[in-house]
């Protein structure tokens, strides 16, 4: 829950629907979550064990691939090939997450994003501020079509299959929907299965829709626990 009782974020006074997470802390509008400084990920509950991690264009000094092991192989191989796995991601003991890095096509590092099992946020992410925010959107490759779709690994997932889009959310800007356009004009979105997807599909319909040609796809679970083969035939 926010520290204020009100309905609107404590930090930018944006309303309740600028603020839906799985966890209610997290202001898709400034970025402020009840437990980081929105500017950079300080630890504002930890008292003497407080660490300061500011981004610095970097990924964190001890990320590692193609060493995931134990409850780290359970989660991921839920959804990926763990040799797959192994290329896309890696952990950190200094975060203890799962760590996603998100380039651009010159292969610049433009964000990352950790992933943890026991802890909240369940996802943090690390960038320069963007137009649209905070997350540069996962972009697997040139395409004159995309699939979008909201987290990473449902990104990675899908990629395998068709070229692919992760918002990282799903409560798309004006501007970030405009980058998407700069892209391309033939979107197929395919969003989770709740209240969050559901009114993010609702969104990228308004604004992209007089500029682009959308199709949809609503399915019963996330994107990323069907089959490459179930994917394929859910894109056709």
């Amino acid at each position: 829950m926010w520290i204020s009782t009100s309905k609107e974020c404590p930090y930018c006074g944006a309303k309740r629907g600028f603020a839906k997470a799985t966890d209610h802390t997290h202001c898709f509008k400034c970025g402020h979550h009840l437990n980081y400084d929105r500017n950079s990920l300080v630890r504002l509950d930890q008292g003497s064990e407080k660490q300061t991690h500011i981004w610095d264009g970097k990924l964190p000094s001890d990320y590692q691939t193609g060493s995931l092991s134990g409850e780290w192989i359970v989660y991921i191989t839920q959804f990926l090939d763990l040799e797959f796995a192994n290329k896309v991601c890696g952990y950190s003991s200094i975060y203890n997450r799962l760590i996603f890095p998100i380039y651009d096509n010159n292969s610049t590092l433009k964000c990352w994003q950790g992933r943890s099992l026991h802890s909240e946020p369940k996802w943090i992410t690390t960038s320069a501020r963007y137009p649209w925010g905070n997350k540069y959107p996962f972009i697997s490759s040139d395409s004159e079509r995309y699939v979008i779709v909201e987290d990473i690994i449902s990104a990675h997932k899908v990629s395998q299959v068709h070229p692919t889009i992760a918002l990282l959310g799903s409560s798309p800007s004006n501007t970030l929907c405009n980058f998407l356009l700069s892209k391309a004009n033939k979107f197929i979105i395919w969003l989770d299965n709740d209240e969050a997807g559901k009114e993010g599909t609702k969104k990228l319909l308004q604004k992209m829709n007089m500029c682009a040609t959308l199709e949809i796809r609503n399915t019963k679970y996330d994107p990323k626990l069907y089959s490459l083969k179930r994917i394929e035939e859910i894109l056709k």
